[in-house]
């Protein structure tokens, strides 16, 4: 006798694709642009210098038991070539998890070097920022249209073991200007009587080549 196997139809989901839009301006610059950065502590310079990007649509398929999933994401990669590290840095835009139970068809921007997400970006609705604002002063220049993105545990940053600064993961921020790219990174740990202390890399120049 024959076994009585009760076929299950699976859910097909076709989601819509996924593009950044103007959101891209966040990131979008040629190669051979630079932003240079000082260290608030110590004084140090880096200059991160885009060495190459690529930007373009990725097609993503995932099947279980219970559903098919078809995915088109918009992809931006590149290479940033930061002095203080003489390393270079990939940033490039996380795969989908399509065989997550809740799904929710979101793009994520990820710093590579240690798998840390630094901007967050959901489909169809808006930045997902720690913090937005509409104007924010770094040195001598304003920016527009900021977000801020925190990060725990972030090992991507350089040693500042000096003026008592102790490295302990304790998280940093980055922030976004429109059309400008990066233009801090704040990092938090603790001093040497056991403190919560912080301390910046701001933006002191740049030089820009959009698309």
């Amino acid at each position: 006798m024959g076994v009585n196997r009760r076929r299950i139809n699976k859910t097909e989901q076709h989601f819509k694709p996924n593009f950044y839009g103007d959101y891209a301006n966040y990131f979008l610059f040629k190669p051979g642009s630079y932003w240079i950065y000082k260290n608030n502590r110590t004084g140090d310079l880096d200059t991160c210098t885009i060495t190459n990007f690529k930007r373009d649509t990725s097609n993503f398929y995932d099947e279980t038991d219970l559903y098919k999933r078809w995915l088109t994401q918009e992809v931006i990669d590149f290479n940033v070539y930061t002095t203080s590290l003489r390393t270079v840095l990939s940033y490039t835009t996380a795969r989908p998890c399509l065989k997550c139970t809740t799904f929710d068809s979101s793009i994520k921007f990820v710093l590579n070097r240690g798998k840390y997400p630094i901007v967050f970006y959901n489909s169809g609705t808006k930045l997902n920022p720690s913090k937005y604002f509409a104007s924010y002063t770094v040195g001598q220049e304003t920016f527009s249209e900021v977000y801020r993105f925190d990060v725990t545990d972030d090992n991507t940053l350089p040693d500042w073991n000096h003026d008592n600064f102790n490295i302990l993961p304790m998280g940093s921020s980055y922030f976004w200007a429109k059309d400008k790219g990066l233009i801090q990174i704040m990092f938090k740990g603790y001093d040497a009587q056991n403190h919560l202390d912080s301390a910046y890399w701001n933006l002191e120049k740049y030089s820009l080549i959009k698309f």
